[in-house]
């Protein structure tokens, strides 16, 4: 450590300019890989996001984390418990109301399907407990089909989300010539 007469001690190591304490803290960073949640937000903070600067919505991003979990939640849950269907719908109706149909096209797209899916689901248990049961080894292996079915769905939606974020448009700076120009050229019809 040097001091450069400010009263701080610095390190000059690769180059950097920090004080003790936190080349310490980013020691501790490199070899310990469980850091505390504080440690994470300021990291976070001054990560340099892989989408050209620009950074997710953090509002988006909770209601897309949300509704995701909601929806895996519908997906393992029994199809004949009532708070599955309230909480589809809710998360549905929320994500709708809230981005549209395809501004979170990340989360609609397989939204879709998998609605249909858990609505044959439904159908499907309404139509073994109809027959008490006696519908074999045929309900059981359509009811797992659905369920591996859902969840590849869930997981596609998963990666496109994190793939694809709601991100928020840096305002625009400088001088931009972008528009339409009429433009006329002379035709000679005459000929």
């Amino acid at each position: 450590p040097e001091d450069d007469g400010d009263g701080k001690r610095r390190h000059k190591q690769r180059g950097d300019n920090i004080t003790g304490r936190e080349t310490k803290s980013k020691r501790w960073f490199q070899h310990h890989p469980f850091v505390p949640i504080r440690a994470m937000t300021s990291m976070a903070s001054s990560w340099r996001w892989p989408w050209g600067g620009l950074r997710p919505i953090p509002s988006r991003t909770l209601l897309d984390c949300l509704t995701l979990a909601s929806l895996f939640y519908c997906a393992a849950t029994p199809s004949t418990d009532v708070s599955n269907h309230a909480l589809l719908a809710l998360a549905c109706s929320i994500t709708i109301a809230t981005a549209g149909p395809t501004s979170r096209w990340t989360i609609s797209f397989p939204l879709v399907p998998f609605l249909l899916l858990q609505c044959l689901r439904r159908v499907i248990a309404c139509l073994d407990d109809a027959n008490e049961g006696g519908g074999g080894d045929g309900w059981f292996w359509s009811g797992v089909a659905i369920g591996v079915l859902s969840f590849l769905l869930l997981i596609l939606s998963t990666a496109l989300t994190v793939l694809f974020p709601a991100l928020e448009l840096s305002p625009v700076r400088g001088k931009y010539n972008v528009g339409v120009i009429d433009l006329h050229l002379p035709v000679d019809f005459s000929g």
